[in-house]
């Protein structure tokens, strides 16, 4: 074979394994494994967090649930009081009224009321 006949040929395949190409295995091999632990320990790291942020909220909402609902009681406790004092003042309105009307029939029942 001429050095012509080689290049001609195009890529070669060579059966023999070296030390290079051992060291380079290894150290892919060692590259891959040195990635995946990273990226676990990134991953549980990030998991660890969400967890934290998820809890966080959860306590969040449940002091905003429970200042939404006192908050409503207090203004439940305000109406019912506005109410109650609405009720005592019409009642107080109607006995007015009542006693009005009593001091009109008393008037209309004597003598020579509406008479000119």
């Amino acid at each position: 074979m001429t050095p012509d006949d080689t290049h001609k040929r195009g890529v070669r395949f060579d059966p023999s394994i070296r030390l290079d190409n051992a060291l380079t295995i290894v150290a892919l091999i060692f590259g891959g494994v040195s990635a995946w632990i990273s990226l676990s320990s990134r991953v549980e790291v990030q998991a660890t967090k969400i967890a934290q942020v998820e809890a966080n909220y959860r306590e969040g909402d449940k002091r905003i649930e429970t200042m939404l609902l006192d908050k409503i009681n207090d203004q439940r406790a305000l109406i019912q009081n506005v109410n109650l004092n609405t009720a005592a003042s019409i009642n107080e309105i109607k006995a007015a009224i009542l006693r009005v009307e009593e001091k009109l029939d008393r008037k209309a029942d004597k003598p020579g009321w509406g008479a000119h």
